[in-house]
């Protein structure tokens, strides 16, 4: 899903390159990175976190500033909270809806149980990983729950589509196209750092049923 999506994104800027170029680069790319030894992964991953977790803040504080001047995506229409209500009420899709999108919503969790998978590379798990995993809530509430009620206050749900990511879709109708441009940037950052994430849990898990003779012991060679 993650190499799907990022040959989504790289479409916004190159839509008639086969997007299948794009998952095959980023798969050999991720690929080489995972080969190396894990500091090369952790440096990637705190850079690649960097951007992200920069980029969301400056997109909730200036989705707030928007809404408090009042730029709307589209002559005459309101800007505010009352996007979050309106457009067929806070469930416009019934409880139905609700559980098909929670169900897209915990896949897009698959990958928190890296926190365990590294415990074993840490150098005191038993500081770190209770602290990361108790900072979890609030960077839900912060990165996941807000962006999205500041977002969707901008620009109502009937807006965005399928073609791109939401994020850039809200910004390109706002007639910000350069920050729609920017934030291509970071989902595509975003995803490169799930499918690296996702490499490296696989790597590591096979290593450990390779030990437990679970799996060819070819998998064992680092």
């Amino acid at each position: 899903a993650d190499v799907t999506a990022f040959g989504v994104y790289m479409g916004f800027w190159f839509p008639d390159t086969p997007r299948w170029i794009w998952v095959a680069a980023v798969i050999l790319f991720i690929a080489a990175i995972n080969t190396r030894n894990v500091k090369i992964f952790g440096e990637l991953e705190f850079w690649l976190t960097i951007i992200k977790v920069g980029a969301i803040l400056a997109m909730i504080v200036g989705g707030i500033v928007l809404m408090v001047i009042g730029v709307s995506y589209a002559p005459g229409e309101p800007v505010g909270v009352q996007n979050l209500v309106d457009h067929g009420g806070f469930l416009p899709n019934g409880v139905g809806g609700l559980l098909a999108a929670l169900s897209v919503v915990v896949f897009a969790f698959g990958g928190i149980e890296t926190i365990g998978i590294t415990a074993g590379e840490a150098g005191d798990p038993a500081r770190s990983i209770p602290k990361a995993v108790n900072a979890v809530p609030a960077r839900i509430l912060l990165f996941y729950v807000g962006t999205m009620v500041v977002l969707m206050s901008l620009v109502p749900w009937t807006e965005i589509t399928g073609e791109a990511s939401p994020f850039v879709q809200i910004f390109s109708a706002l007639g910000i196209p350069a920050a729609a441009s920017i934030l291509n940037v970071v989902v595509i950052v975003a995803a490169v750092s799930a499918i690296n994430a996702d490499t490296f849990g696989a790597g590591r898990m096979l290593f450990g049923l390779a030990e437990q003779g679970q799996a060819p012991q070819a998998f064992t060679k680092v």
